[in-house]
């Protein structure tokens, strides 16, 4: 960059699809679930390690107000709409627009489709919100089950106490116990 220019934040143009940037825009699928203001306000507290010239991209990202925590379940990239395998929370910037508007078709053009076939169908409370590829973003995976999976599991990198049993076959004692209240 010259010396004396200021550097510019490049802004999504209104009508994505007929400018240089639409081969890099994602757009992502779901619902919005909570505002984040008051999070994000503690997290403009956060400071920045002074090894590093500047600030994080992803401080920045939670510096900013009016954050939104969104489910996700699907994304649209270089005209292919594709669904998770497992949906997940992002930290969005807004609170997204409406995939399906009231009275009006659905304009694949707007959801980065050049076309919409029979297999796909939006609920009618969908969101989407558009990015470009290297936008720095958050995103927080879910997953549900026992503590004994998703805590004791996946911390001690499985049952403890192997041993091999009558038969030849390794064992553990949470295998042996098998399920049913002890």
């Amino acid at each position: 960059m010259p010396k004396g220019t200021k550097r510019r934040k490049v802004s999504m143009p209104k009508d994505i699809n007929a400018s240089l940037l639409a081969p890099s825009t994602v757009r992502l699928f779901g619902r919005e679930l909570i505002t984040l203001d008051l999070v994000a306000g503690r997290a403009a507290q956060v400071s920045t390690d002074s090894r590093y010239k500047g600030e994080s991209p992803l401080a920045g990202l939670l510096k900013q107000t009016n954050l939104h925590l969104a489910y996700i379940l699907a994304f649209s990239y270089e005209g292919r709409y594709a669904p998770f395998h497992t949906p997940a929370l992002f930290i969005v910037r807004t609170p997204g627009d409406p995939v399906v508007e009231a009275g009006k078709a659905i304009d694949p053009a707007r959801l980065g489709l050049a076309h919409l076939d029979g297999t796909i169908t939006f609920a009618s409370d969908l969101k989407y919100w558009t990015y470009d590829r290297s936008d720095q973003t958050i995103r927080l995976d879910l997953a549900s089950g026992t503590l004994q999976q998703l805590v004791i599991d996946s911390e001690t990198g499985g049952a403890h106490g192997h041993r091999i049993d009558l038969v030849g076959q390794e064992s553990s004692l949470s295998a042996r116990l098998g399920q049913g209240n002890y």
